[in-house]
């Protein structure tokens, strides 16, 4: 009698550049988890790393949040034998973040951000974490599936006695140093108010402005199950998660208040959309303005009011158990996993009826200059234009060592007027040269729409 060999299990392989909290909500865990319950395979490898063995080995790629063009390779041989390919992020890195953002520079380059873009398109299906985020990047690509952020860790029990002060906390990093421009001078006030009645408690940064001799500073554990273990441990009991109104923050999600709340905290939210969907104001959080006057009215209130904070903490905990479990992620990467397999069989199919002959989309290699002014923005609105004309770009910098250094030198000397206008005389001779009309943006950036 022949016995009939078990089904293979689906080999997923993620690649990233670099681990980071989003690496392991997103990925690692619910990909862990879903391996340990036998659903299938999973392997890790990381961009500078990547070997034609490990694409050989699997049945999907996943790569996430990659802004570097090394990965195009991966991506051409996955379609070549017909793996699909999902991208997954969970930040919009298509539009330069805000310039207190630590990586504002780096990803307000062209290169970067084309580069994110041509992930965007190139890639089978697309994973994101909010509805908003899907919505900004439908120009790139119509196949979108949203993969909700959940955590994946058992929290201890909240301690029954509080201590002799109230505990006011932040666990983050420098990325969101600009959210406190307006929070900081509300705890200063607090702190004069209160004295030792409160303590204020940071885990991963220390905001500007206030004295790291005045308030509890912890590092950061290096896996995300430690981190959360030592949020837990530090026995916040009143959680501040402040977000500027800027286009970066609309679409970020709601992950401080799952974390907060595992860690038995009554949370303090900004009133933004990553907060408006998930949290109920006063049953299950606080939502406030971002502003000092109501920063500062929110945490005193909930200083002066014990039993408010808990309320607030085991409603909170009810309401993630119930609307956000680790299983809702999971089973949407079942989704996108089915999703994706169907997108690569169908672009086989289609690949195979195509005509010989020259392809439709055509591709152009810009070759800039980089990350020198004024040619930045030069480069912005001919990449844009080429893309607007449904071109494919390849962006190829160049940038000399020696040379960038003389010439940021040389453009220090002179005045914003006259970077303006060499600019403009810059793009008139370049525009008029190939007949193009070009109309001026935002920050001197050209508008692809109006071209």
């Amino acid at each position: 009698m022949n016995r009939m060999k078990p089904e293979r299990k689906l080999r997923i392989l993620t690649v990233c550049q670099g681990e980071t909290p989003s690496t392991h909500i997103r990925l690692y865990d619910p990909l862990g988890r879903m391996e340990q319950a036998g659903r299938l395979q999973w392997r890790k490898a990381y961009l500078a790393s990547l070997s034609r063995a490990d694409l050989d080995w699997a049945d999907l790629i996943l790569l996430q949040r990659l802004d570097n063009p090394a990965g195009f390779d991966a991506i051409e041989i996955a379609h070549l034998y017909g793996k699909p390919v999902i991208y997954d992020t969970d930040d919009n890195w298509v539009d330069p973040p805000p310039e207190y953002h630590p990586a504002y520079v780096y990803h307000s380059s062209i290169l970067v951000r084309n580069t994110v873009e041509r992930y965007l398109s190139k890639a089978d299906l697309v994973t994101v974490s909010t509805p908003a985020l899907a919505e900004a990047f439908s120009r790139f690509q119509d196949r979108i599936l949203v993969v909700p952020n959940t955590v994946d860790f058992e929290p201890p029990e909240p301690p029954g006695r509080e201590g002799p002060c109230v505990r006011i906390g932040y666990a983050g990093t420098r990325t969101h140093d600009g959210d406190f421009e307006v929070v900081v001078p509300a705890l200063v006030r607090l702190r004069r108010e209160f004295g030792k009645r409160i303590a204020l408690v940071f885990l991963g940064c220390l905001p500007p402005g206030l004295d790291a001799s005045e308030v509890e500073l912890w590092g950061f554990s290096d896996d995300y199950k430690g981190y959360l273990a030592r949020l837990c441990r530090l026995g916040i009991q009143i959680a501040l998660a402040p977000l500027r109104d800027n286009p970066f923050n609309r679409f970020k999600s709601n992950i401080k208040y799952l974390e907060y709340t595992l860690a038995g905290a009554a949370g303090v939210y900004s009133r933004s959309p990553a907060y408006e969907g998930s949290v109920q104001d006063r049953i299950t959080g606080l939502l406030v303005p971002h502003t000092e006057e109501a920063w500062y009215e929110a945490v005193k209130s909930l200083v002066q009011e014990p039993f408010l904070r808990k309320r607030l903490a085991a409603a909170a905990r009810r309401d993630v158990a119930e609307r956000f479990p680790p299983e809702r992620t999971r089973q949407a990467w079942e989704s996108a996993f089915s999703t994706a397999a169907r997108e690569a069989a169908g672009r086989g199919r289609s690949r195979a009826a195509l005509p010989s002959g020259p392809r439709k989309r055509k591709k152009v290699l810009y070759i800039g200059s980089g990350f020198l002014w004024p040619h930045t923005y030069i480069d912005e609105f001919l990449v844009r234009a080429f893309s607007s004309l449904g071109l494919e770009v390849a962006f190829c910098p160049l940038v000399p060592t020696p040379f960038y250094e003389q010439t940021v030198a040389l453009y220090s000397r002179f005045d914003d007027r006259f970077r303006e206008s060499t600019l403009l005389r810059s793009l008139d001779t370049v525009t008029s040269k190939f007949g193009v009309r070009w109309v001026r943006g935002g920050r001197g950036v050209c508008d692809p729409a109006k071209v």
